[in-house]
C-alpha cells in the first residue's frame, strides 16, 4: 500500500479497490467522506468540481455511490484523480480560450469573486490579465501553483500545509491527464 501525505492519513479508513487500469500509485481507495478534512479534500476533489451526470471522470464515484450532501460535488477514488479532473478542466479553459487568471477564476466560480483572484494572484505573483502560456497549463512544475493556490481558497488556508504534502498526488494526477 503507497500512502501520499502525512498527519492526517494515519486516521483514514482504507478498503482495497479493484486496480487501475492506467497503473494509479493509489493502491487504495478511501471511505468517503474523510472525517476530519474539508469537503473538497474529503471528496478527494480538491478543486470542488460540482456534479454532473454527464462527464464521466476517471476515478469518479458513480452517481448511486456519490455521498455528497445533496450530489453537489464530486466524488473521487482517490485524490490523484482529483487532481486528474481539476487539471482536465484548467487545460480544456484554456482550449476555449481563458487563458488569464481573471478568466479561469471567474469561470470556475461561476461569478467574479475577487477574493477568490486575488488570493491567487497573491499566491502565484501572476497578473490578473497576464496570459498565461500553453506551456503553463502543460507543465506540472508551472501549473502547480495555480492548483495549490485554488486548492488552498476551496479548502481553507488551515489545510496549506496538508495540500502542499498532497504534490505527489498533483504530479500523478498531472500525468494521467
Amino acid at each position: 500500500m503507497l500512502l501520499f501525505g502525512t498527519g492526517i492519513a494515519s486516521y483514514l479508513i482504507f478498503k482495497k479497490r479493484p486496480p487501475d487500469p492506467l497503473g494509479t500509485p493509489d493502491e487504495i481507495i478511501q471511505d468517503l467522506p474523510i472525517p476530519g478534512l474539508p469537503r473538497g479534500l474529503a471528496n478527494n476533489n480538491p478543486g470542488n468540481i460540482k456534479f454532473r451526470h454527464d462527464i464521466n471522470w476517471l476515478g469518479k464515484y458513480p452517481a448511486d455511490q456519490n455521498t455528497d450532501p445533496g450530489r453537489t460535488f464530486e466524488q473521487f477514488n482517490t485524490l490523484s484523480h482529483g487532481y486528474r479532473a481539476f487539471i482536465k478542466n484548467l487545460q480544456s479553459y484554456r482550449k476555449s480560450g481563458r487563458d488569464t487568471l481573471s478568466k479561469i477564476i471567474n469561470t470556475w466560480a461561476n461569478n467574479s469573486n475577487n477574493a477568490y483572484l486575488d488570493y491567487v494572484v497573491s499566491q502565484t505573483g501572476i497578473g490578473y490579465h497576464e496570459p498565461l502560456s500553453l506551456d503553463t497549463f502543460y507543465n506540472s512544475a508551472s501549473l502547480w501553483p495555480i492548483v495549490r493556490a485554488m486548492t488552498i481558497f476551496e479548502n481553507g488556508a488551515e489545510y496549506a500545509g496538508y495540500i502542499d504534502d498532497t504534490r505527489p498526488n498533483f504530479n500523478h494526477g498531472f500525468k494521467l491527464a
